[in-house]
């Protein structure tokens, strides 16, 4: 798996700045709800994932994720957006005296609003499913909806910056954690957006 995400993060490296004087505005300026008149948009995606257990004294789990978004413009306002990210480089964590190295990869279907503007701001709404791996403990999948906020800033006419938080479905099978609770996992995320007509 880890290697169709970078094949697809060198594919859309390359064809983004080569196809990007065909784009145009990042949103459609037709506020028709044509889906015909709207614009897809692809992006990169990198972040810190985290992964909290609420006991007393359990400590934070950190992953580097790395991943890719597609989706298609409604109007000016609504978009939708399919979106995957897996860890790139696993946690070390010591539970219980063992060392244990986590992976936690993530899936979602979107709904995105955001405002018009060159600066604007975004939410999200989704379902979401997100695999969570953990060295002689096994993996759970686990699913339900997701949200995000955040906020962006248009560079050019085919090309924008965001910065996003995502909070996943929280999950509640990992004793190996050390905590019987519930786990909150989120990723704050740097995403690279091109788009297209």
């Amino acid at each position: 798996m880890k290697n169709k995400i970078a094949a697809v993060v060198l594919i859309l490296a390359v064809l983004a700045p080569v196809t990007s004087y065909a784009a145009g505005s990042y949103r459609s300026n037709n506020t028709t709800n044509a889906i015909g008149a709207t614009k897809v948009y692809l992006g990169i995606k990198y972040g810190v994932l985290t992964i909290e257990p609420d006991a007393a004294g359990a400590d934070n789990i950190e992953t580097d994720n790395l991943g890719f978004m597609f989706g298609g413009h409604i109007n000016d306002y609504l978009s939708l957006e399919f979106d995957y990210t897996e860890t790139v480089s696993s946690a070390k964590e010591n539970f219980l005296g063992t060392v244990t190295r986590v992976e936690t990869d993530t899936t979602g279907i979107f709904l995105v609003a955001r405002t018009t503007g060159t600066a604007y701001v975004k939410g999200r709404v989704g379902y979401s499913w997100i695999d969570q791996n953990v060295s002689d403990g096994g993996s759970d999948r686990i699913y339900g909806l997701a949200y995000s906020i955040g906020a962006g800033l248009e560079l050019s006419d085919t090309f924008a910056i965001e910065g996003e938080y995502t909070l996943y479905p929280k999950t509640d099978e990992f004793d190996r954690f050390g905590t019987a609770g519930d786990l909150d996992t989120s990723l704050l995320s740097v995403n690279a957006v091109w788009s297209y007509n």
